[in-house]
């Protein structure tokens, strides 16, 4: 490991299409407090995403500009092949981080040099409000909060459940030594989708030392025509592609039934989601035959779909997923239609968080 003061920071941005946005994600970056880093940008598209982030990599020699984005995974990938940097982060072309972000982690790596992991919380940003979605890790009321190796087997369990907040593939700064020897990067044989969750998965579970830090650093923008939020039924196969890989890594795992446990429950509540803002989202134009033709089709596909609907726990559940899993059970799947408006009207006056 290189002295503290010569530590640098990979940062990889896969920049496509987000030309109203990528100036603030890469100013964020130019005006770190901590000065040794080196910023990736996987760019591509037909807006001026491209010639944006050629005109910042002429002015500051830190900056790469590489045509070289056909997907979130292939870009992230790509980055990482590029990267020089002791350590890798990874961030959206859309979104933005804290100046003294890559100071804080490098003060962190300096009084706990063996960690492999270091990891923190972002911020959802929704127009004029701000929300704090996620609090602190484990009631965390210090600054950081160490994981041995036990610890970061049981981090990677809960990556599969929703309520930690922990699946995403930015909010997480890698050993780059770590990396290379465990294939920490990203699956290539996925696209999109739950990407992140198979990502945090591998990165925490083979971990020896973990850190969370207690801070938000990152700025995450909604926007409701991004990739993750367009009604495209044609973004399910690859929803289906990460989750069969993901149970393809737990099989492999140490205490094998826990993890099997969580995945029911992380595919369970990405069923729900698709169902609510997708298939029988009021913006999908199909007829409520076709909605529930469709939507059965990808449950009777999968019989990772329904054995996890079978044997999902409900515990960790709110009401309106209990409810939601009944009707799943009993195939009642015309009755999500009313369940989605009444979703979509809850959102409008302000009662869900998007």
């Amino acid at each position: 490991m290189k002295e503290n003061k010569k530590t640098l920071i990979s940062i990889v941005v896969a920049a496509y299409n987000v030309a109203p946005y990528i100036s603030q994600c890469i100013e964020s970056i130019l005006n770190q407090t901590y000065p040794n880093w080196e910023l990736l940008l996987m760019v591509g598209g037909q807006d001026d995403t491209i010639k944006i982030c050629d005109e910042y990599a002429e002015k500051d020699s830190r900056i790469k500009s590489i045509h070289d984005n056909h997907g979130l995974v292939q870009a992230r990938n790509a980055g990482f092949n590029h990267a020089t940097g002791d350590w890798i982060t990874y961030l959206d072309g859309d979104d933005w981080v804290d100046t003294d972000m890559c100071e804080k982690l490098v003060e962190a790596i300096k009084v706990n040099p063996n960690v492999d992991v270091v990891f923190w919380h972002y911020i959802e940003e929704l127009g004029d409000k701000t929300i704090d979605k996620w609090n602190s890790n484990d009631g965390c009321q210090s600054e950081w909060l160490l994981y041995d190796e036990e610890g970061c087997k049981e981090l990677a369990r809960r990556t599969l459940i929703y309520k930690y907040g922990l699946s995403d593939g930015t909010c997480k700064l890698v050993n780059m030594e770590y990396a290379r020897k465990y294939g920490i990067f990203h699956d290539e044989r996925l696209k999109q989708g739950s990407e992140g969750v198979e990502f945090s998965l591998r990165a925490f579970y083979h971990a020896k030392a973990a850190l969370y830090i207690n801070r938000c650093f990152y700025h995450y923008r909604y926007i409701p025509t991004s990739i993750s939020h367009k009604v495209d039924e044609g973004n399910t196969k690859f929803l289906a592609d990460c989750y069969k890989v993901i149970w393809e890594d737990i099989q492999g795992f140490e205490n094998k039934d826990a993890f099997q446990s969580a995945f029911y429950e992380r595919t369970v509540y990405m069923l729900i989601a698709i169902a609510m803002n997708t298939y029988f989202s009021p913006r999908n134009s199909n007829s409520l035959l076709n909605k529930v033709r469709h939507y059965s089709k990808v449950i009777n596909d999968s019989q990772l779909f329904k054995d996890s609907i079978k044997l999902v726990s409900t515990e960790n559940m709110d009401i309106y997923r209990k409810i939601v899993v009944v009707l799943l059970r009993l195939h009642c799947y015309l009755l999500l239609d009313p369940i989605a408006r009444a979703k979509q009207m809850m959102l409008k006056l302000g009662y869900y968080n998007y």
